[in-house]
Formats: C-alpha cells, structure tokens, sequence
C-alpha cells in the first residue's frame, strides 16, 4: 500500500509525498547535468518533499586545453541550478571509469571498423552502475566526491540516499517516484511518454537491480511541458542550452583529428565496390562508418561507404546513397543483454521491435537465438548467393574480443546469441551499434551488431527506394 498526497500543477497532478508501506523512501540524488530535463527532474523531486541532493558527474579529464569541451560550462550551469533550487551540490569522479570500460573500448571498437555507441556503454557501467552503487545507502563504491563541488570529501556520508533519479525520458514500471515498488516483482523499463524524446534506447542494456531504485520524473511529460516548467520556476537560462550531442571531448575538432590521438594511421584504399577497383587512398577504416560521405580525389560529389575490411584496410563504396549494399534486412548480434528474465514467448515470434537508432523508428523482427556468433552469423548467410568474394567481410570474432570483456560475470542474464531478420530493410546497420528489442512499450534489452547482410549481399541490384521521412521518429501531425 502507499499514500500519496498531491498539488495540482498546470500540466496535471503532480504528487510531492509518497509512501511505500514501511520503505518510504526520504532522500533522493538526483544527477544533475547542467541540462533542463535534470534540473526539472531535481525540482519536481523537491516538490515532492524528498531530501534531493544534486550530484554532477566528471567523466572526462580535459588535458587539452585546445578542445572546447562544454564540460567546464556543464559544471557551472549544475551548480547553478542546484544554487537555484535550493538543493546541495555534490561532484562525482568517475574519469578512470569512464577511460577503463567507455573510452578504451571506444576505441578498440574503431579500430576494427566497428562504430560504437559510447553512450550505451556509460550508462551501463558507470551511471547505472558504478554511480549508483557510488551514491545508494548500502553502495560500495570508493568514495572519491567534491562535496560542494570544492574537494571536501568530509560530506561523503551526507551523499548516501535512498534512491537515484535522473532526467532521461522514459518510465520506470515501479512508478516515476517508485511508489509502486515491491520486493516481489523486478522492474521494468517502460518508453517514455514523448515518442520522439524516448531515451530508453540509450538504457536497454541496464539491470532491474539498478532499475528498483531509479526514479525518472519527466518520463511522463514531453519535451515541451518541461521546458514550460523551467521558465515557470525561473530557470530561462537552462531552456536557452543548446542539447548536448555527441561526445562533447571532442570539442570543435574534426572526429578524424581527435582519433588520431590515439590510433596510428594505417593507410589503406577505396574500392568501388561494384567494379572492384582501386578509387583513392585513405589513412585508416577507423575514420569511417557504413553509410558515411567520403571525398574520393579525381571525382565529384560524394561516395558512400558501404563496407569495410579493416584487416586489409580496404573502404568499399558506393556512388548512390539508395544503393542496396546500404540496406539491410538481416544481421546477427553477440550476446544479449537482458534488462529482466530471458523472453522465451518471444524468441521466433514477430512480436519483437527492433531498433537501432534513437531517433528511427523501432520496426517488427524475429529473433533466433545461437549458443555462439559464428552460428548466428552461418544462420543468417546461408541463403544468400554469394555475388562477389569482397562482399562478404565477417569481422565478428575480432569484435568478440573487445565486447565478450565487457560482460560481467555472473551477474547478469546474458546471452544466447542472436540472428534477426527484419521485416522491412533498414539503412546502414553497422558492426559494434547496438539492436534494442522491445515487446510493446517495454524494453527488454538489447545485443551488440556484429555483421549484416546487404540486400546487394542477397542479391538486389536496383536502388532502393526510401526517403528519410519513413525512418525518423516524428510527432503526430
């Protein structure tokens, strides 16, 4: 049983006083980015009548002072709002996290060809996982917080709170303020109530442990109401911050300058792929994506990418954006990683929603599970005739080597191997991005890309005909 009180707010029933039998949940750390959706979530957390502590976490060391990383601005914009609220300001330090299970498999990933999705693994592993524990009565994680945001760590232990909440759009199944929370039952992660907003794609790989104690109070309004919320409570300036996209230590700096920082050229050739032949020269497939622009010197207008051999260094291209190699209906992914139990109805059912990119649109698939990738990957080519011998690049187990380190023994459900055929090809399905699989409005998980095939692969030669309408997410009307 709970209680709740509640005060009428222009976009609804707020409640600002919950109850959950005998847990009643008192204090709340909110991480606070800088952001509107964070600093709105802290205040309806205040709201509410919760003791909310706002907590910025540092994830990247900025040693060049070149780069114009927003990090500095992020800070200051956090302290702000906490300042505003009226809430205390706390910083966390995860830098060698992020380096040890974000960046340096960020990089590897890049190197082979892939195109990792650094975001997914953060939230994995350290804000849904290592902050948690960081900031959860009862966590064990070595303290290293600013308290105040000055080095103090004397207030460690005034950090410690109840339950955590942050500012993504989507729904916890417990409640936005886990006022349904049981023991015997595990959460779920539900879509957000803003469609084109909806986050949970960037959280399909968290566990329902860390799940139980998260609360996400703008998973039920859209973007629009929350903005409207922070000019009412004074927060303009917030609503003006552009939103932040992409890796932000990249600065103002080319991709192509910042990851030659840290992998050495390896200069390699651009093949048509259709002919065969050798087009232009480059420095390296870890420069490129499937899908991506590439200026090749002598021509004019674009090619496009649209498979790498990273062993051989060879990028081949495409002169249409609607050529087939560039679609796909059918891919295979490495292990899955469960948010709940494994979904056993839905294995071979059509049930399943796959989507790849945030802002794209989940499509329908089936899903055959394989105790290993090399399997999956058999599975998905046996019946493709074979057009040329280039086309087919199978880079799994070097992607296994850096993803199977990733997976934490033991204490998650993972697994089986995954082969997916769509029911509608999708555009530029590339190894290392991540499918989340959905049942409904419920995000059951998600599973690594290891390789595709093209409908070139299969066999078509006409352009496909699409229209980048047909895959974006978009309001209604």
């Amino acid at each position: 049983m709970f209680t709740i009180s509640s005060k009428f707010y222009r976009f609804g029933v707020i409640p600002f006083h919950v109850t959950t039998g005998s847990r009643c949940i008192h204090s709340v750390v909110c991480a606070v980015s800088g952001g509107v959706d964070s600093a709105v979530s802290a205040y309806l957390l205040k709201k509410k009548g919760f003791q909310v502590k706002g907590v910025f976490m540092t994830n990247w060391d900025v040693l060049d002072e070149k780069v114009d990383c927003s990090i500095d601005k992020d800070r200051q914009d956090a302290q702000y709002i906490c300042e505003h609220l009226g809430i205390p300001f706390y910083e966390k330090n995860f830098v060698k996290e992020y380096w040890n299970y974000v960046f340096l498999p960020l990089i590897k990933s890049y190197e082979q060809g892939a195109t990792p999705n650094p975001d997914i693994l953060c939230n994995r592993f350290v804000k849904f996982n290592m902050f948690t524990k960081a900031v959860l009565k009862g966590g064990n994680h070595e303290d290293n917080d600013g308290g105040n945001g000055d080095g103090d760590s004397s207030t460690s232990s005034s950090l410690k709170a109840d339950a955590i909440a942050t500012g993504h759009y989507c729904r916890n199944s417990f409640g936005a303020y886990l006022q349904h929370k049981r023991s015997d039952v595990e959460a779920k992660l539900l879509r957000s109530a803003d469609p084109v907003k909806d986050q949970t794609f960037w959280l399909s790989t968290i566990s329902h442990k860390e799940l139980q104690h998260c609360m996400f109070p703008v998973g039920d309004l859209s973007k629009p109401q929350v903005k409207q919320i922070a000019q009412d409570i004074g927060l303009s300036r917030i609503c003006s911050r552009r939103e932040s996209m992409g890796m932000c230590f990249i600065g103002k700096r080319r991709f192509s300058d910042f990851i030659d920082n840290y992998l050495e050229p390896k200069p390699g050739v651009f093949k048509d792929l259709e002919t065969n032949l050798v087009l232009d020269e480059h420095t390296g497939v870890h420069h490129f994506t499937q899908g991506q622009k590439a200026r090749i010197k002598r021509f004019t207008g674009p090619y496009y990418v649209a498979k790498m051999d990273p062993k051989n260094q060879i990028i081949y291209v495409v002169r249409d954006p609607s050529h087939p190699s560039l679609f796909m209906r059918k891919c295979w992914c490495g292990p899955a990683v469960w948010i709940n139990s494994y979904p056993f109805s839905l294995i071979n059912s059509k049930n399943i929603h796959f989507q790849w990119q945030n802002k794209w649109r989940p499509v329908n698939c089936v899903l055959k599970p394989f105790e290993d990738v090399s399997s999956a990957a058999a599975y998905v080519k046996q019946d493709i005739q074979r057009r040329d011998h280039h086309c087919q690049i199978d880079n799994s187990a070097a992607l296994a080597n850096i993803i199977d380190t990733s997976i934490e023994e033991g204490s998650r459900t993972t697994g089986p191997c995954l082969a997916v055929e769509l029911t509608e090809p999708m555009r530029c399905i590339a190894p290392g991005q991540w499918s989340a699989l959905y049942d409904g409005e419920v995000c059951l998980g998600a599973a690594m890309i290891y390789g595709s095939i093209s409908l070139w692969e299969e066999g078509q030669t006409a352009l496909y005909k699409w229209n980048l309408s047909d895959y974006e997410l978009t309001y209604a009307g």
